[in-house]
């Protein structure tokens, strides 16, 4: 059996197609990289100020000058001016304070100037727009953080979850204090803020009843109590910093593993559908015959030959991948980080490696690439038509978006292996999105797919008529 299974990889390993599907990928995901860049410098102040002017033009052109809509575009401009003319760094906490706060007094000056407001309004508006651009000159975002402490300090709650709220909003801005981190555009910043409307959720879920939720609801309260534990966890162990980002190489790489891509099922796909086809329309087939191995180890051997080839490409693409999107976010070094994932099953959050996490996503995603590939495989076996297998092939890889719209038709439909062949979502006590698929069940029809398929393969080339072919 090993002999023969290395004859089969032999032959495989010299197929060109492997390759060239290979180099493809690769060129693909540097083409990729380059688009992420060249979008990168769309963001610039230059180009949203052309998109702002050709936006008024066609305001102008239908003669809506006097609109929210165009007080809008025209104080976009005069923001992006601003921020171009003092050549403010776009993730700088001066920009953002132009962003979030500047910007809406140039707005209300615009608006109350263009829809002819009261003069005492206009200069009011005059002069708190101006007052906030001069803070510009001797900008302290500190004083700006501890302003918002004071504000959120004073603030009279009726309720319970309105404290605890407060309490968190309190906590945030002395982290950012503590630890320097501003209201800017940068990741921890923007996680930060996030948290505390996670947060505002979580409170609006925690103490519900989960027995007698409605699934969709209890989907999503596990979705919000993952995302603030995780949140919190980071806060409290103090991981969140400015250079901190959840989007990287590392991040990148566990979720290539968890989700195999359309080009790992295309390899996929093509090897199970050609392996045996190829030998009846050649007519090698017979040849196999001659040597000294029965039907059943020719046949396992060729499956077996497959299925190896197709684990080992997509190891090796997500990891060429990964390594290759790191180099053109310029973060290759966080492939060897951590991340902290909330388990389920222990109820707390872990620190857990990219790797790690990546070979867990590999083993739970690994039934998707065993029973594609035999599924094909077996469709090949009993046809020996390649197309047949090849399109049919395609078909149950894509039915996997369409099967979960139509289980609302019939919960039958759960049942397909397409629809239980990823297990990673799953991964640390997670749960599916629809009611009807769950761990246990997609174990269940994985093993016993695998088996059908597996016996039925056997039992067909057994079966079949070589001599003649």
């Amino acid at each position: 059996m090993i002999k023969s299974t290395k004859n089969e990889l032999y032959k495989i390993f010299h197929k060109k197609f492997i390759y060239a599907v290979l180099i493809i990928s690769v060129v693909f995901t540097i083409l990729f990289g380059v688009l992420d860049l060249l979008s990168g410098e769309n963001d610039s102040y230059d180009y949203n100020i052309n998109i702002a002017k050709h936006s008024m033009e066609i305001l102008e052109e239908n003669g809506l000058t006097n609109t929210e809509d165009y007080a809008n575009d025209k104080s976009l401009i005069e923001m992006y001016t601003l921020l171009k003319d003092r050549n403010i760094d776009s993730k700088s906490p001066e920009a953002y304070y132009v962003q979030n706060t500047v910007f809406n007094y140039i707005y209300q000056y615009n608006l109350l100037s263009i829809t002819n407001g009261k003069k005492e309004l206009i200069d009011n508006a005059k002069i708190v727009m101006d007052s906030s651009i001069d803070k510009l000159n001797n900008f302290d975002w500190k004083e700006l953080v501890y302003e918002q402490i004071n504000e959120i300090k004073v603030q009279q709650c009726q309720d319970q979850k309105c404290e605890e709220l407060k309490k968190e909003k309190i906590k945030t801005h002395e982290y950012r204090i503590n630890h320097n981190i501003p209201f800017a555009n940068n990741n921890a910043s923007t996680y930060i803020e996030e948290y505390l409307f996670v947060y505002s959720e979580y409170l609006n879920v925690k103490d519900s009843n989960e027995e007698l939720l409605k699934y969709n609801d209890l989907y999503e309260k596990k979705q919000i109590e993952k995302q603030v534990n995780e949140m919190q966890y980071m806060l409290d162990h103090e991981l969140y910093t400015n250079d901190y980002s959840e989007q990287n190489a590392g991040y990148d790489m566990v979720s290539s593993f968890a989700v195999p891509n359309i080009m790992i099922a295309i390899v996929i796909i093509v090897l199970s559908a050609t392996v045996v086809s190829e030998e009846f329309n050649k007519g090698t087939i017979k040849q196999l015959l001659v040597k000294p191995y029965s039907r059943t180890t020719i046949i396992i051997s060729k499956m077996l030959a497959v299925l190896i080839t197709s684990i080992f490409f997509t190891f090796a693409f997500n990891i060429i991948s990964a390594v290759i999107q790191g180099i053109f976010d310029g973060n290759l070094i966080t492939l060897f980080g951590k991340e902290v994932v909330y388990n389920f099953n222990t109820k707390s959050c872990i620190e857990i490696s990219y790797i790690r996490e990546s070979l867990i996503a590999f083993v739970y995603a690994l039934p998707m690439t065993i029973l594609l590939g035999i599924f094909v495989f077996a469709l090949s076996t009993i046809a020996t038509n390649a197309p047949f297998a090849l399109g049919m092939g395609f078909g149950a890889y894509l039915s996997e978006s369409i099967f979960p719209i139509l289980i609302r038709k019939s919960s039958l439909i759960s049942y397909a292996p397409t629809l239980n062949y990823n297990l990673s979502t799953y991964m640390f006590g997670q749960i599916n999105s629809i009611k009807e698929l769950y761990l246990s069940k997609a174990i269940a029809v994985d093993i016993v797919s695998f088996i059908v398929l597996f016996v039925l393969i056997i039992i067909v080339f057994n079966k079949k008529d070589i001599k003649n072919q």
